[in-house]
């Protein structure tokens, strides 16, 4: 990684997304293709976002929320954050 996406990967509001997605992910048994199709992203967009190698976009926050509605809290966080 570069050090730009290392930064927004290491950001905490950024980190704390992916971790409830990881955690939302392990607690379901759900894997990366599984979450993909529910969040109809492609499995790579998803890998690199949780990579941190993608910035969260506009796209994704919106699957995440018509989707994952138990994220929406953390989706908040990261859009009220993200301003700061």
């Amino acid at each position: 990684l570069d050090f730009y996406h290392l930064l927004c990967y290491t950001s905490p509001v950024m980190k704390n997304l992916i971790e409830a997605i990881k955690h939302l992910q392990k607690t379901n048994h759900m894997s990366d293709g599984y979450l993909a199709t529910i969040l109809r992203l492609d499995r790579s967009t998803l890998s690199y976002v949780k990579s941190g190698e993608r910035e969260i976009g506009v796209k994704f926050l919106s699957a995440v929320v018509n989707e994952l509605p138990d994220l929406i809290p953390e989706v908040l966080l990261y859009l009220r954050d993200k301003e700061d």
